[in-house]
């Protein structure tokens, strides 16, 4: 069909490991900024040190969006390997990778620590902070948004099936949020409802998987071309390749490490972090460079599988760390970076366990259902 999707490097591609690692590193780091941030400052009896550090790490919070250009980039890859997948199997599989773990903090947080029932009513509908809840506050917030927008992109390529009408479609969409998120809130990661109408958090979602789908369709146009097919690297030109990309994944690398860490060296724009994570993003994938090469390694990304769990278990670990060793103020004062080491190693082995026992079963259990349920379906038509 003339001017369809098509198919070349991004799908052919083996699995990204380097971007694995990145996605356990980011939601680490997100950890980290929640830690410092209405959790373990009521235990330091204000101490300057961690108000520092929390002062420092304000942009942190901000690496949601970075996720959510992941997630437009591999909904790319997933389309253009089946682009006839019925809207109805790609939303029971959103469900399937997003809701088991979910599920289960909710119903914790609501059982053990009292957490507000309208919230976890509306977060296990998956309509948290888009718009329709009163409540937009909670760390899983993300989760909601990140879930419609998918399904609103995934309807788009299905229902035009063009590649260059529906980029043109998804550009104005992420204009007209970036617009939108630039006048209303000065391009700082906010949940508020602009002008009584949008969803700053919904627009968030829909601008950065937005630009993420863009950049994987840009990047799968290129490898398509018939010079970059055929191009043949000479000595040179290999060693050129390589020392430019090796310099932008340490300058992007650089001014994210500025963002996460040194947020009064850095500013509070997201878009310019934003920026710096694509070409990080682009470098990863053309591997290149030293650090992408370096990490696309299966035992170095298989962590990534637990970003996830990690991320939306944080709350719960700080739950149960606010009873344990966070009560030991002179602890927590006087060794300030072993109280965050062990505060970071906790989350992450209760994610890992919980990926373990809940998201990897839940999974697999509603994708099972999936296949049967699709696969029937698919034969009643023959």
């Amino acid at each position: 069909m003339k001017g369809a999707f098509h198919i070349n490097k991004l799908k052919d591609t083996k699995k990204f490991y380097n971007i694995d690692f990145l996605r356990i590193i980011f939601s680490l780091v997100i950890v980290y900024y929640h830690i410092l941030h209405s959790n373990i400052i009521s235990y330091t009896d204000s101490s300057a040190f961690y108000e520092q550090l929390a002062k420092g790490s304000n942009f942190a919070g901000g690496i949601v969006i970075y996720f959510f250009i992941l997630s437009g980039f591999f909904l790319y890859k997933s389309y253009i390997k089946r682009p006839d997948m019925r809207v109805g199997e790609f939303v029971l599989r959103k469900v399937a990778r997003l809701w088991g773990v979910l599920a289960l903090s909710v119903f914790i947080t609501a059982i053990f620590f009292k957490a507000d029932f309208y919230t976890s009513f509306m977060n296990i509908l998956f309509l948290q902070a888009v718009g329709v809840s009163s409540n937009s506050s909670g760390i899983n917030w993300f989760v909601s948004p990140l879930f419609w927008a998918l399904i609103f992109y995934f309807v788009l390529a299905r229902c035009i099936k063009k590649e260059k009408i529906v980029n043109l479609i998804t550009a104005v969409l992420s204009y007209f949020s970036f617009v939108i998120i630039l006048n209303y809130a000065d391009f700082k990661l906010s949940r508020d409802t602009a002008y009584g109408i949008f969803s700053l958090s919904a627009l968030t979602a829909v601008g950065f998987i937005g630009f993420g789908w863009l950049i994987a369709s840009s990047l799968n146009a290129f490898y398509s071309l018939d010079y970059v097919k055929n191009y043949k690297y000479t000595p040179v030109t290999r060693a050129l390749a390589f020392i430019i990309s090796s310099a932008a994944e340490i300058l992007s690398a650089v001014i994210l490490a500025f963002y996460m860490f040194w947020r009064d060296k850095a500013g509070d724009n997201i878009l310019i972090g934003a920026i710096a994570f694509c070409i990080l993003l682009v470098c990863f994938v053309a591997q290149k460079g030293l650090f992408s090469k370096l990490l696309n390694n299966k035992y170095i990304g298989f962590a990534g599988r637990y970003s996830y769990s990690v991320y939306i278990m944080q709350q719960i670990a700080f739950y149960i760390l606010q009873k344990t060793l966070w009560t030991n103020t002179d602890f927590v004062v006087n060794h300030a970076y072993r109280t965050i080491a062990v505060s970071l190693a906790f989350s992450g082995a209760l994610g890992v366990l919980v990926y373990y026992i809940c998201e990897k079963p839940s999974s697999k259990l509603i994708n099972s259902f999936a296949n049967r349920l699709f696969s029937k379906n698919a034969a009643g038509k023959n």
